[in-house]
């Protein structure tokens, strides 16, 4: 019986303290008194129902209408019990981006290169490492370099065009096309590799692109543990990219560069500026310039360069083709614009 109580009291005490322990996170915002969604779910703070009852962009759309219904520039929330902002006004966001940019560099992404080698990318790293490796890369996204890829992506559009015209008349699915399409530019641009798969849809570079965005419910578990207890997911060697994924991209990437250095190919696309770096610590240009002396020690490794096109890759597949997506439809639903 005294056992049993122990039990109770335990359980009650555990859970008292969770319940406490919540209750102060989600206050968060209204200790410091600044705007805020009330009313959030004890476990789940305003993410309830993110990505299994409702879609992230609806639970999204929510908290920034209470903003904007309050006239409000910004407003806090709660994602679990992690407390984050969302901004609203234009302006600040400038702000946040560009003139600020410097103190609001981090993302709140898990990264742990040691045993996850996709994930020390730039887009998830922070602090000094996100810093270093962004000065490595800044000089490889000028305005130049883009437009010097502009010829290979007009090569991908001709064949979209071509399979257009020979499918005319039938009804498509554009969302598949466009990520197809997107596919094909991002291959040739990134890896200088022909995936053809406008024309062979069954391609491996499509099969993966899509699995990126393939939210398994271990693989969601997994990310949310890592972004809310970093430091845990660090020391426990958590790993957040799928383990095929991450043998294709790592795989491809190497036989790449294999070939590439082996025969001493250059091309006017982003790997190449990669190898450059891995290899000289910094572009040929800017060597030859004397803008920044070449140090091996400055320059990347293998999986650096590898998860550097990974992240090239998925920031490129989903987003462009959803937006290209939606632009055909706005203009098939207003063909007056289209005069």
């Amino acid at each position: 019986m005294v056992q049993v109580e122990v039990i109770l009291l335990s359980v009650v005490l555990i859970l008292s303290v969770a319940f406490l322990f919540l209750r102060h996170k989600h206050s968060f915002w209204h200790k410091r008194g600044f705007p805020y969604k009330p009313n959030p779910s004890l476990l789940f703070g305003q993410m309830q129902g993110n990505g299994t009852t409702r879609h992230a962009a609806y639970v999204t759309q929510e908290i920034y209408n209470y903003a904007k219904d309050r006239g409000e520039r910004f407003v806090g929330y709660s994602f679990f019990f992690m407390p984050l902002v969302m901004v609203c006004d234009i302006e600040l966001v400038k702000t946040i981006l560009v003139k600020d940019f410097s103190i609001f560099h981090d993302r709140g992404m898990y990264s742990n290169a040691q045993v996850d080698p996709l994930s020390g990318n730039l887009f998830a790293l922070e602090g000094h490492e996100w810093r270093v490796l962004r000065q490595k890369l800044t000089p490889t996204f000028t305005s130049g370099r883009m437009k010097q890829m502009f010829g290979t992506m007009m090569q991908v559009a001709e064949e979209l065009h071509k399979h257009l015209l020979a499918n005319s008349g039938q009804e498509l699915e554009m969302k598949d096309i466009l990520a197809r399409f997107t596919t094909d530019v991002i291959g040739t641009c990134a890896f200088g590799i022909e995936c053809n798969t406008l024309a062979n849809p069954d391609s491996d570079f499509l099969k993966y692109g899509k699995r990126v965005f393939e939210h398994k419910l271990l693989g969601v578990v997994k990310m949310t543990f890592a972004m809310l207890f970093k430091d845990t997911a660090t020391k426990l060697g958590v790993k957040v990219t799928d383990a095929e994924l991450e043998t294709f991209f790592l795989n491809l990437v190497h036989e790449t560069v294999e070939y590439r250095e082996r025969n001493n190919v250059q091309r006017n696309d982003f790997l190449n500026l990669l190898l450059q770096i891995k290899n000289r610590g910094c572009l040929a240009e800017q060597e030859e310039g004397h803008t920044q002396q070449p140090d091996s020690s400055a320059g990347m490794t293998f999986n650096e360069l590898a998860a550097q096109v990974f992240i090239f890759f998925v920031a490129g597949f989903e987003t462009s083709s959803t937006v290209m997506n939606f632009c055909l439809y706005e203009l098939a639903k207003n063909p007056d614009i289209q005069e």
